[in-house]
């Protein structure tokens, strides 16, 4: 319904904050959230440089196509913080070139992109088969509900020997 996701970083955060609570509420021991990783949607100079709110913590945003940013990393490595009279922006790519920015910004594509594949190969979701907002955002949870239920069942069945 936006042309880019740089306003839906900030809710996206809070939802996460607030799932993450209830679910240390079951667990025995809680887990902290860690870094955001964003995609190259998501980079604009608020979302680079909160002032407050729940955008403060940790974040590694792309500010270029993962394979530019791979790339750079490798053959330009970065090392120590950026300089002072950095923006924002360079900053930040300053940082995806250190071998640890790298390292941490990979795990995003084994983390969310597998997600994204299994909607569309397994679960068919090239296209919406209806329009409007609401009509596509009830087929999308259809269908992540199958994916999840999916999921549940195939990782949950006790091991036969």
């Amino acid at each position: 319904n936006n042309p880019t996701d740089t306003a839906e970083l900030a809710p996206m955060i809070t939802r996460a904050e607030q799932a993450a609570v209830v679910i240390n509420q079951e667990r025995a021991e809680p887990e902290t959230t860690g870094t955001v990783l964003a995609d190259a949607g998501y980079c604009s100079e608020d979302n680079l440089t909160p002032a407050e709110g729940p955008q403060v913590f940790d974040r590694l945003i792309a500010t270029g196509k993962s394979r530019d940013l791979q790339r750079d990393a490798t053959t330009n490595p970065a090392s120590g913080p950026p300089p002072q009279d950095a923006t924002a922006a360079e900053s930040m790519r300053h940082r995806l070139r250190t071998p640890a920015g790298a390292a941490l910004y990979k795990k995003r594509g084994a983390t969310v992109e597998p997600v994204n594949g299994h909607l569309k190969d397994r679960n068919r979701l090239r296209q919406f088969s209806m329009r409007g907002l609401t009509h596509c955002l009830g087929e999308l949870t259809l269908t992540a509900t199958a994916h999840n239920l999916h999921r549940l069942f195939t990782t949950t069945q006790p091991q036969t020997v």
